[in-house]
């Protein structure tokens, strides 16, 4: 359950628990006194619950996809300035021959 929905579930709470005097045990009464308005809050709580969940395990998955595509461009940057690199001082060193050679 998120702060929020925890928050707002224990405010809801505490505000119709001291609004309404409530005799003996109090849990029951209430329930049976206020059924649908508490039943409705608990589904509330519940939905935003379950919504907060799946928003998390979307978000983690496009997180870790971003980390992925990431990762795989810097593999493909670092092979490719490796290439260069390569490239760049086979460059040199065969200009460095020729001009050795004149």
């Amino acid at each position: 359950m998120t702060r929020m929905a925890e928050s707002g579930a224990a405010i809801s709470w505490l505000v119709l628990s001291q609004s309404v005097p409530v005799p003996g045990d109090g849990l029951m009464e209430l329930a049976a006194r206020f059924g649908i308005p508490v039943a409705g809050l608990v589904f509330f709580v519940w939905w935003a619950w379950k919504r907060d969940g799946e928003l998390n395990k979307r978000m983690r998955e496009i997180e870790d996809n971003r980390v992925e595509l990431l990762k795989t461009t810097v593999e493909r940057c670092t092979e490719a300035i490796a290439n260069n690199t390569r490239a760049l001082d086979q460059f040199v060193r065969n200009q460095a021959q020729t001009e050795h050679k004149e």
